[in-house]
């Protein structure tokens, strides 16, 4: 039902949504799959540190992030498609039936985006819990292992799944806004920044502001490898945030290195 768009789509999810429910009876609903995955959400501190030191739940953990990125690809590949669907045709016909009907097009390369979303995620999902390892449990002198770090980092991105969402463009208004899609993506990343903080100062037993520290520091790290090695190699797509030249981009990471080092990103009592 999601390539047919309109509530078909909020169907879909209602419907994956309670029967991943049902089959979990009699647990409830805060301690079920997607019930996990809205405790994340929420910035729930004891779900995080539970998460953390139960090494059981690093099952829950993978398919939570390979769940988060289907969606997520889903919505991307959806949009991306559409929109060079517009800028292909040569007739009016195709960005009439979009823009001012709502209609959503999709083949195969929409599924493909998904699958090659799961597939990017998981080598994502091991170098940002690398870094993460490293500048957080080992530069703080923490005895946290890595499983931890990759276990809360993969529910932080419970958020991104909202990016499910991003075809309701075509559905409001007869031109391509291009403040939805910017919205969508930069809030469901602002909003794992946030719960990610949240994970760590937990799981490292940091104040929030050294957690915040750590999350710039690592984040800044990551960044920088992703946009400059890893989306270019692999042409990942979707929306994305660049800057140019090189020298503002080395600048912007010079600045998240002093912000967490005044944060305490670098203290260890």
């Amino acid at each position: 039902s999601i390539p047919i768009g309109g509530g078909f789509i909020i169907g879909a999810i209602l419907g994956v949504i309670g029967g991943a429910a049902i089959i979990e009876r009699p647990k409830s609903f805060g301690d079920t799959f997607v019930g996990k995955m809205v405790r994340a959400a929420k910035l729930d501190q004891t779900f995080y540190n539970m998460i953390g030191k139960d090494p059981k739940t690093l099952r829950t953990a993978a398919l939570t992030l390979i769940l988060i990125n289907i969606l997520s690809g889903l919505g991307i590949g959806l949009y991306t498609y559409n929109v060079d669907k517009i800028g292909a045709s040569t007739k009016t016909d195709i960005p009439f039936r979009i823009l001012l009907l709502g209609e959503v097009f999709w083949d195969l390369s929409v599924a493909g985006t998904a699958i090659f979303f799961v597939g990017i995620a998981v080598v994502k999902w091991l170098i940002f819990s690398l870094i993460i390892y490293f500048t957080g449990a080992k530069l703080l002198a923490k005895s946290v292992e890595f499983d931890e770090i990759a276990r809360v980092l993969a529910f932080a991105y419970a958020p991104i799944c909202l990016q499910v969402f991003m075809p309701l463009v075509f559905l409001r208004q007869p031109l391509l806004w291009f403040e939805w899609p910017f919205t969508v993506v930069f809030l469901t990343n602002l909003w794992m920044f946030v719960a990610l903080v949240v994970a760590l100062q937990q799981i490292l037993d940091i104040t929030a502001s050294r957690a915040l520290g750590t999350t710039i520091l690592a984040g800044s790290i990551y960044w920088l490898i992703k946009e400059t090695f890893l989306v270019p190699a692999l042409n990942v797509p979707g929306i994305r945030f660049t800057f140019s030249p090189l020298e503002l981009t080395l600048g912007l990471v010079a600045g998240s290195v002093i912000l967490a080092t005044l944060l305490g990103a670098f203290t260890r009592h």
